[in-house]
């Protein structure tokens, strides 16, 4: 019997865990302490022990009465991962105007980061202005099918902006 050996493939170096009296010495002596760059904002940059969290950017629009606008105020939040999904089922960043994910350790995050249009830049995951949300795509959709209402339960969010987008451009067509 021969015995064959499959060759090693090298794995992706960890970085390494830091130490929490290093960095406490590291902070305290006023040493700089390294630095990563967002994976979804690659001007974002945060130290390089905290790429283990969601980095969110939390923006809200307040009143100011004596200036009589509104000024935006930005804040970030670092989450652990099952922490922020956890947030994110349970709608706890409706009370701000936009949040924005700055890093993402997640895998999934890497796969979307991965996914790029025909130019080759990132698409932005944003919703569609006018279908914000799954409900008012479906509801679009029924206005516009009216003999498929079964059929929209069964489809998701993209396909049914896809839907919506190809009747309304034959409704452009149309009235061109």
């Amino acid at each position: 019997m021969s015995t064959t050996t499959k060759p090693k493939v090298a794995a992706k170096a960890k970085t390494p865990k830091l130490d929490l009296k290093t960095l406490q010495s590291q902070q305290l002596n006023g040493e700089d302490i390294e630095q990563a760059k967002g994976n979804q904002d690659d001007s974002y940059e945060f130290p390089a022990h905290e790429a283990d969290r969601v980095h969110v950017k939390l923006t809200s629009k307040v009143n100011d009465p004596v200036k009589k606008e509104y000024t935006v105020v930005d804040k970030v939040v670092k989450l652990v991962p099952a922490q922020y999904e956890r947030m994110e089922r349970n709608n706890a960043f409706a009370e701000y105007d936009s949040q924005t994910i700055l890093h993402d350790p997640r895998p999934q995050a890497a796969k979307k980061e991965a996914e790029t249009d025909d130019t080759g830049t990132k698409q932005p995951m944003q919703p569609n202005a006018t279908q914000p949300s799954l409900q008012d795509a479906q509801m679009r959709f029924q206005e516009l099918y009216p003999e498929d209402k079964e059929l929209t339960a069964s489809k998701n969010y993209d396909e049914l902006v896809e839907l919506i987008r190809a009747k309304d451009a034959d409704f452009g067509k149309v009235t061109e």
